[in-house]
């Protein structure tokens, strides 16, 4: 409505205030409005209140038609520019429309009508809409429904009994005389319902932030548990396993999500698993991709709620309703997955929570909507009852749920009249079912109060899984590191020294492995018993893992130590009954002295773990305390471990190429590749000084696997280039068969490197057949029938025997540098060379001499028949270059004398 048509209106101009006033209050509707749809009050799950419609039925009853709809277009308006949904401008305007039409002079009051209106048009124009434009469920429709009901009622209500009783009398708007004027049962009706609705839409709220308090409370406490339960589980993980998760390992990794398989297989929630840089490696629900990118935040805004907790929703949408958005959203808990540097997302749908609440919705509503009726129809009969009877009910219902809550005796009033005497039966049966209301969720909240119990007992549990080792009994790594670091801070720390003592079962693995894992549970408790029943006077022991214990013990005595681990020792001698069988089984002990050893405790338990390596390697039952140079050979092995690993890394790595000549021609008939390491600071470091802890650490395996492929590379490269065709002899580590599947891995070098395989020769140590010998034929066999040579290097140094040569796989045998050295001078040796070579014959094998360096030895073996010869005498080891143009002159080596 614009001002030249308030102008323009008599009734208007007619009462107090004049045009100005009027056009203030229709702006300050209009104003007030706006607000409204555009801030409505946010209860939970989705659920709004909006004060909009009492503004702008107020507008509508003062100014007319025509501006209560320029008002809730505005407010329309507003609401789709602040993202409501679209439904309820329309459902807004039509309320307008539908009671300025039918609610005019002579009609019934706004509450009334404005009931008629949601019953007829607005709830099934939101349901259409709500199923129809964005694809609602019933369960999250019903509870939108009974909220848009009762507000738009109370809002009528609130509106009506405003304009009657404050802006009509204040002269306010077009009012005639008989509308401004309030009757008793119109009075009556507004309080009644105002004093019933009022209350119970506060409770509504309350109740719903109480219901969403104790689901951030339980989803929290739930997400918490569940992830210490799994960071827990990991610390049990050997460090061989933890590795191989950061590595990102296939068996790890699906070990990983087992894992969070097992702790999502009962319940309702999701747990991501992300490396640093936010991907996927381990997860459960739907459209979780390994190895993608984890964009929890992506889409969504986040409302933080404590400590790395969050309420994640999903933006708003045109498509969606808010309480959709709710469906489909979470409590989530991010918290590093320790001991990996790995995020942990747990989280628990808010669904359940919203489903559970708009259960208790509807059945509030219900109550409330049978009350409602009640109320309506009895007041239709109480408009002339005495003014003493309506004083003494107003009285008996003001605070009426208060009274309830609280438990107060309520004191209805009695009536000989009949339709009175129903009203206070009717507000009495109310009153009943309010208080079995409040009752109900006292009991709730008893429920809650029995179910934070329950999480507390549940907790308790979680404390003794956390803290103990369940086969044994004993405090765990947890306890442990706290005790030590406990122990460590006390405020006198550096006048009461302390020892910390690594043990660890020797031949346990070797047991464990040959009589089952119960008969190594068994030897761990037994085990247990021995260390709790001897060890030091007022220590502590605990167990780590596997076969490793510690104790810590007060004081740092060397000599009394001693003494406590020979008893200790002493009690391992007696041997342990296990299925049947006495098993004998000592202990290593490492030792590490606070402060002496160290000031901090990672350094304490590292020094302690250091020793008690040393001692294990010694065997028996030692003891070995931390000193000095134990920690410089394990810098030094560690600073050679890493060394190798960058070698690898960065292609510090050579290969250098010595030949082999043709005793009979004196030709290159092959070579054999040698690896050399240029390190960028240290210089050329001899195989001699990085070979045996490439073995100790396990890296020779990708060592060997460089060397074949270099190899193999570089052969085929010289044949590209014509060069003569030569076998390469490579030397194979004999952990290669423990690993497996070594022909598999030499096959797929050769396709990868277009090879063929008789040029290509692995030389193998006698140590290959010390153990699991048929498994190693076995796979020399595999070998063969790829057309790969095998050899045996240095032989005659190791196990083999010459009779053994009979069952061995293999096409040469290389004598060691031991049978050529002075070979000349030495009849016993010669003879057995001689010995040698003739049954290497008589079997079809070739012989190798490897380290000829004079010239009597090449007379020697050329006079023996000796297949090919190796050594400084004709060439050392040449790098490529070198080797290629000694190979390009095509000259021999060795001219017969």
């Amino acid at each position: 409505m614009n001002s030249g048509e308030l102008h323009r209106n008599p009734q208007v101009k007619g009462r107090g205030g004049g045009r100005k006033r009027n056009l203030f209050f229709f702006l300050a509707c209009l104003l007030l409005a706006v607000l409204g749809a555009a801030w409505e009050l946010q209860l939970v799950y989705g659920i709004s209140l909006s004060a909009a419609s009492l503004f702008l039925l107020t507008a509508l009853r003062l100014f007319g038609l025509w501006a209560g709809l320029a008002a809730g277009a505005a407010a329309g308006a507003a609401g789709l520019w602040f993202g409501g949904p679209v439904y309820e401008a329309g459902v807004l305007m039509l309320e307008v429309l539908f009671l300025g039409l039918f609610s005019g002079k002579g009609r019934a009051n706004l509450a009334r009508w404005d009931f008629v209106y949601w019953i007829a048009v607005g709830l099934p124009l939101t349901y259409w809409a709500g199923t129809v434009g964005y694809g609602a469920g019933e369960s999250l429709l019903v509870p939108i429904l009974m909220f848009s009901i009762t507000n738009g009622v109370f809002n009528a209500l609130a509106a009506d009994l405003l304009i009657r009783s404050v802006l009509y009398p204040a002269g306010i708007g077009a009012c005639r005389e008989p509308e401004g004027i309030l009757s008793l049962g119109q009075l009556f009706v507004h309080l009644t319902l105002g004093g019933l609705v009022l209350p119970y839409m506060l409770y509504m709220v309350v109740n719903s932030w109480s219901s969403y308090d104790a689901a951030v409370r339980s989803s929290r406490g739930l997400a918490v548990n569940t992830a210490n339960s799994l960071i827990q589980e990991l610390k049990q993980w050997e460090q061989e396993d933890l590795t191989g998760v950061r590595l990102m390992g296939v068996v790890q990794l699906g070990r990983l999500q087992d894992l969070v398989d097992k702790h999502t297989s009962e319940t309702l929630f999701q747990i991501i698993i992300t490396n640093p840089e936010g991907r996927i490696l381990a997860g459960n629900g739907d459209g979780v991709v390994s190895r993608q990118v984890f964009r929890w935040q992506e889409e969504h805004r986040t409302v933080p709620l404590g400590e790395r907790f969050f309420l994640r929703l999903s933006q708003p949408q045109s498509g969606r309703l808010p309480a959709q958005q709710w469906q489909e959203g979470g409590f989530v808990l991010v918290q590093q997955l320790e001991p990996l540097p790995f995020h942990l997302y747990i989280e628990v749908p808010t669904s359940a929570y919203q489903s559970q609440v708009f259960g208790e919705y509807k059945e509030q509503f219900r109550f409330l909507f049978l009350f409602v009726a009640c109320i309506t129809l009895v007041s239709v009969f109480l408009r002339r009852v005495l003014m003493r009877a309506v004083f003494q009910l107003t009285e008996a219902t003001t605070g009426l749920p208060r009274k309830l809550q609280e438990g107060q005796a309520v004191e209805w009033p009695s009536s000989r009249i009949s339709e009175f005497h129903h009203l206070i039966f009717n507000f009495r049966e109310m009153s009943h079912n309010l208080s079995r209301m409040f009752q109900e969720s006292q009991r709730i909240n008893a429920r809650l109060e029995e179910q934070a119990g329950q999480l507390r007992s549940s907790e308790e549990k979680l404390h003794r899984l956390a803290y103990y080792d369940a086969l044994t009994g004993l405090p765990n790594r947890l306890y442990f590191m706290s005790y030590l670091r406990e122990l460590m801070e006390r405020e006198d720390a550096a006048e009461r020294p302390a020892s910390v003592l690594f043990a660890d079962l020797n031949r346990f693995k070797q047991i464990n492995d040959t009589l089952g894992h119960a008969a190594g549970d068994e030897l761990l408790q037994v085990a247990a018993s021995r260390f709790v029943a001897h060890a030091p006077a007022g220590s502590r022991v605990f167990r780590l893992g596997g076969d490793e214990f510690v104790l810590v013990a007060e004081g740092a005595d060397e000599a009394l130590l001693r003494r406590q681990a020979e008893r200790l020792f002493a009690s391992f001698e007696e041997p342990v009954v296990l299925q049947g069988t006495p098993v004998y089984v000592t202990t290593s002990l490492g030792v590490s002295l606070f402060p002496r050893d160290g000031r901090d405790m990672d350094t304490i338990v590292r020094n302690a773990d250091m020793a008690m390596y040393h001692a294990k390697e010694q065997g028996g039952c030692r003891i070995r305390f931390f000193d000095e140079p134990l920690q410089e050979g394990a810098a030094e092995k560690l600073r050679m471990d890493t060394g190798i690993r960058e070698a690898l890394q960065q292609g510090q790595f050579r290969l250098h190429y010595q030949p082999k000549v043709c005793g009979a021609t004196g030709r290159i008939c092959g070579m054999e590749a040698l690896i050399r390491w240029q390190h960028p600071e240290l210089g050329a470091v001899p195989p001699d000084r990085f070979i045996p802890q490439a073995e100790e650490s396990g890296l020779i395996l990708e060592i060997d696997r460089w060397v074949l492929r270099e190899a193999c590379r570089q052969n085929k490269a010289w044949q590209d280039e014509g060069l003569p065709a030569l076998p390469v002899a490579v030397n194979i580590s004999a952990r290669h068969f423990e690993e497996g599947d070594l022909a598999g891995k030499l096959r797929s070098i050769l396709n990868e490197t277009g090879l063929e395989s008789r040029y290509i020769s692995l030389e193998l140590t006698e140590g290959v057949f010390i153990k699991n010998v048929d498994s190693v034929i076995g796979t020399i066999e595999q070998i063969k029938d790829l057309g790969v040579q095998i050899s045996i290097d240095d032989f005659g140094t190791g196990y083999s025997s010459l009779s053994q040569l009979l069952h061995l796989p293999i096409h040469h045998v290389k004598l060691d540098r031991s049978f050529i050295e002075n070979i000349e001078a030495d009849r016993k040796k010669a003879a057995v060379v001689q010995a040698i070579i003739e049954l290497a014959h008589s079997m079809r094998m070739r012989v190798v001499a490897e380290g000829i360096e004079t010239q009597g030895e090449v007379d020697f073996f050329v006079e023996q028949g000796c297949d090919e010869l190796q050594g400084y005498y004709f060439s050392r080891p040449l790098p490529v270059p070198d080797f290629a143009q000694l190979v390009a002159r095509r000259e021999p080596l060795m001219v017969r004398q």
